[in-house]
């Protein structure tokens, strides 16, 4: 029996060091930001974006300005290029999100998108309280990541995601609204500091086989 509680605690401390790391597929520099329906009427906004090799996404995010918080809440979804929304989630207002450079993220069941065009997009909430951003300077997509551009749409309501398919300018277009983002596995094991209390376990089980040896 002592042996067998031994093999389980030491299962569970290697358990809870290896585990997926994720990232997310933009980031940049800097993006100016506006609040409030008059400065942006999008209904839901976002950006397409092109696949050239499957991606897993693991997480969907929202643009946190100050990183204290969202004021609302906002649906987020991915939609492929025939319009089939694949992964919806909310993002809850206040801070319970993971917080991951500038968003906060819901992380979702795992889907693997396949090579293709996607577009993501995330609302703006009844009262648009939450600063939105737009064509940021410095962006850097992941490397299966290309042709990215903004899109939104004036379809719908504030609070229910629509497939964002406009353009804004029309002549020279944002390169992305912010709004949302996602993240992906990267098929990698993240080391997190292992938890404290199995730590403390696991030398008590090997004490307890070692006595089991000697006697």
């Amino acid at each position: 029996m002592r042996k067998i509680f031994g093999v389980m605690v030491l299962t569970a401390v290697t358990a809870s060091i290896a585990s997926s790391a994720t990232i997310p597929a933009v980031t940049y520099d800097s993006i100016p930001t506006t609040s409030g329906h008059s400065g942006n009427s999008s209904t839901t906004h976002g950006w397409i974006f092109t696949l050239s090799a499957p991606v897993e996404v693991v997480g969907l995010g929202y643009y946190d300005h100050l990183g204290n918080g969202l004021s609302e809440a906002h649906q987020v979804g991915i939609y492929n290029g025939s319009g089939l929304l694949l992964v919806p989630t909310t993002v809850p207002a206040s801070t319970s999100g993971l917080l991951v450079d500038r968003y906060r993220y819901i992380m979702v069941t795992s889907v693997t998108l396949a090579p293709g065009v996607y577009t993501i997009g995330g609302t703006m909430g009844e009262a648009a309280s939450d600063e939105a951003g737009y064509h940021p300077v410095g962006l850097v997509a992941i490397p299966e990541i290309s042709g990215i551009q903004g899109r939104y749409t004036e379809v719908g309501t504030y609070t229910t995601l629509s497939l964002p398919t406009l353009l804004y300018p029309v002549g020279s277009p944002y390169s992305m609204w912010a709004g949302p983002n996602f993240l992906v596995s990267t098929g990698e094991s993240a080391v997190p500091e292992p938890n404290a209390g199995l730590l403390l376990i696991a030398p008590v089980s090997a004490f307890f086989l070692f006595r089991r040896r000697v006697h």
